[in-house]
This record gives C-alpha cells, structure tokens and sequence, in this order.
C-alpha cells in the first residue's frame, strides 16, 4: 500500500497534534488536585457577608439557610439531575451524525496500484419508531429522579434550619435559666447578709445560716452548669451564622403544626418519605426498561454517502431499521430480576419509614400535649409558690418564721420558674420537630424549598 507525499504529510500532522492533546492522567495530578481544593475552601463554615441579630429568630434562621453552601450546593444537584430530563427526551428526537474523511486510500491487485485521494462523507440521520417503551420509561424515571433530588435538597435543608433552630430555642433558655438562678441567687445571699447581721447581735441560730450558705453555693455550683450549656448553645448557633452577641430573643411563635384530619396526613409531608416514593418510580421504570429490552426496535434512516473517489457514486438510503436480540444468554432476564427485586426493596423501605414517621409523629403530639397541659399546671402553681414565698419573707422579719423555710420557699420559687421556662424550650422545640417531619419547617421560616424549573412548571 503506497502514500503520496501529502498525505503522509497530513498523518504525521494528526499524529502530532493527538499527542499535545493528551490530558494528564496519572495519580499524582489527581492526588494534587484533590490537596489543591481542600487547601482553597474557606476555614470558616458560615457566611462571613452576613452577621444577624440575635433578637430577628425568622429573619436571621432565614438568611443564614439561603446563604448557605448547603442550599447552594442542593440547588446545584437538582438543576444536574433535571438535565437528565433532557438526555433522557433526546432519544425520541432525530439523530444527526456526520462522518468525514480527509486522506487517500491505495489499492494494489494484479493489473497495477490505484491511489485515490480526497474527502470521504457521510450524512445520516435517524428517529427513533418504537423500542419496547424503553425511551419514555427513560423519560419518566429521570423525572422521578428530579423529584427525588429535590425531596433529599428539602431533608439536607430542613435538618439545617431544625438544628439552628434548636440551637436558637437552647440559647433562649439557658439565658433566661441562667438570669433567673443569678438573680434568686442574689435574692438568698441578701437574705443571708441580714441574717449574718442578727447572728452577730446573737438573735438569730448561727447553724440555720451556714445551712442557708450551704444551698446558696449549691445555685451557684448550677450557674455554673448552666453558663456552660449557654456556651454550648452559642457554638452549636455560630456553626451557621455570624451574630451580634448578647441576649438571644425569644423565638418567635411562626410554626404551622398540622391538626384535625391533617394531622393524620402529616407524614405525607416527610421530605424522606417522598424521595423514596420517587425511588419506587425510579425502581418501577427501570422494570420497564429493563422488560423492554426483550423486544424490537424500529427505527427510520435516511442516510447519504460520498465516497472518495470522484468516479464512484453518491449514495442515498432511506428506509426502515428492525434490531432484535433473540439471544443472549440469560443477560436481560438477570437484569430484569434484579430490577424486580430492587423495586420491592424500594417499597419495602418505604413501608418502614412511613411506620417510623407515622409513629414518630403521633408520639410528638402526644408529648406535646402532654408538655401543653405541664405548662398550664407549672404556671399556676408558680404564682402559689412566689405568694407563699413572700408571705415566709414578711414572717422572717417578725421572728414568725426561720430562716430554712425562707431559703427553702426561695429555692422551690426558683425551680418551679425554671420548669416553665424549660417547659417553653421544650414545647418550642417539639414544634420544630413535628413541623421538619411533616415538612412544614421551610415554609414556616418562608425559606422556599430548592426546586428544579421542571418541576416548577408543572405546579404552574
């Protein structure tokens, strides 16, 4: 087989420039790349633009949430998985290909050499008639695939925004505890200084006051505990936003909690639960796929052919293309029995989140109402300890009354306070919980859930 000079020429070319293409492609440019971004992202997990005051609980929770990498990043994967929609609908469209080539081509037989040279083309085009059903269940999965997509955006925010919630709610009754046990602290050393005062005189029993001093140092034993859990609660905050110090603000009641014949629905709304719902579709599809590729495929071409060689004929096809698979050696009937039994995994973890969310939250509301009917009782009873305390305070000064049973109404007054402020935390707390399962917490706080343009045009 013989060249002419230029195409040698025109390989060596080709040859040439494949080589400066190559992209590196050994570990160690990998491992680099890899060092290169971890040591690029920035140190700090919260937004630095944005700094929130501690008294805005929606606005501030709602910034930090729209702010986040976290949204960005799930916005990002949704938008990906939605052009999977667009992939998955090119297979109904027509298919254009055009294959040339430039070079020659020599053919050698008894009578003598025959060099050609020139451009060679090649123009089809084809369109998909019938596969089986393979192409639109292709279609209708990758939809499903965006829905699933969108649900694990919805759970990976909503777990965000409970947490700094939570935090939020922590922060709030720490402070207030914490203010509250600092300030009938105070109350009982006054009393105590008095006391000293009349121990001195030789009125009053030295030992009921050092038993005074004894629970006095045992509330500030639990200040102390409990400026370690305001802490805690600021850093678990911080993790998600920049704020401006000092006293948090008592969150706000914006929680929408389902009720009547929606409370029985309310695990419909589980973000989880409608990934996997999307799952089972996904699952469902691929059966059909799967089952689909069992038969035959019809396709129309229409194709044109330019050879090489000026002499020879142009080409033109047009007609109808039949692709079956009549063998293959049990391939499609594994692959079609896997599909089945993953679709029945799908449904049969479905079944077990659905019971755990359904009782998840049916529990909830029971400890809720439970906590609802404690904050009635702690608040009554709290107005009869602080009349009974301020009673044994006026007998103290007429001698009516000891100094123990003072400091022991004081503390009861306290503990009592302190119960309904936890009582609070915990209430609000519940609330965010059930809101996250019933998928109410995003629309509450008016953070839209990251959600694909597909998607939003069918809800139009």
């Amino acid at each position: 087989m013989l060249f002419r000079p230029e195409i040698t020429s025109c390989l060596v070319a080709l040859g040439l420039v494949a080589g400066c293409a190559q992209a590196p492609t050994n570990g160690a440019y990998v491992s680099d790349a890899v060092g290169d971004i971890l040591s690029s992202g920035p140190a700090d997990v919260v937004n630095s633009a944005i700094t929130v005051k501690l008294k805005d609980y929606q606005p501030s929770i709602k910034a930090a949430a729209l702010s986040s990498s976290a949204y960005a990043g799930s916005q990002a994967a949704i938008e990906g998985a939605a052009q999977g929609v667009t992939v998955a609908n090119s297979a109904l469209a027509p298919q254009v290909s055009l294959q040339s080539q430039l070079g020659g081509v020599s053919e050698k037989d008894k009578t003598g050499t025959e060099n050609t040279t020139g451009v060679s083309a090649s123009l089809s085009v084809n369109k998909l008639i019938y596969d089986g059903g393979a192409s639109v269940s292709g279609i209708n999965a990758a939809f499903a695939r965006v829905i699933a997509a969108e649900a694990q955006a919805e759970e990976a925010i909503t777990g965000i925004v409970a947490d700094m919630a939570s935090a939020w709610i922590d922060l709030w009754q720490y402070q207030q505890r914490s203010a509250l046990l600092a300030e009938r602290s105070q109350e009982g050393r006054d009393i105590v200084q008095q006391m000293d005062r009349l121990v001195a005189s030789g009125m009053v029993d030295k030992s009921s006051v050092a038993s005074a001093k004894i629970q006095i140092h045992d509330l500030d034993i639990e200040e102390l505990r409990l400026s370690e859990r305001v802490n805690d609660a600021q850093s678990r905050l911080s993790k998600y936003l920049k704020h401006d110090g000092g006293a948090v603000a008592r969150p706000s009641q914006i929680i929408s909690l389902p009720t009547g014949k929606n409370a029985a629905t309310a695990w419909q709304g589980n973000p989880a639960l409608r990934g996997t719902a999307a799952s089972i579709v996904v699952a469902e599809q691929d059966v059909q796929i799967a089952a689909a590729q069992k038969k035959p495929s019809v396709g129309l071409r229409a194709g044109v052919d330019s050879p090489m060689s000026e002499t020879s004929s142009t080409d033109v096809a047009l007609g109808l293309q039949l692709s079956w698979t009549l063998g293959d050696g049990g391939r499609r009937d594994a692959e079609l029995a896997a599909r089945k039994a993953n679709l029945t995994r799908e449904k049969q973890q479905f079944d077990t989140q659905k019971r755990e969310t359904v009782a998840m939250l049916s529990q909830m509301m029971k400890t809720r109402a439970s906590l609802l009917s404690s904050q009635s009782s702690i608040r009554a009873k709290n107005a009869e300890v602080l009349a009974s305390r301020d009673t044994l305070k006026k007998q103290l000064a007429t001698g009516q009354a000891d100094l123990k049973r003072v400091i022991d109404a004081e503390i009861q007054a306290l503990r009592t306070a302190d119960r309904a402020i936890e009582i609070d935390a915990e209430i609000m707390k519940l609330d965010v919980s059930i809101a996250a399962q019933s998928g109410r917490l995003l629309s509450s706080f008016g953070i839209p859930a990251p959600q694909s343009n597909i998607t939003k045009a069918l809800d139009k």
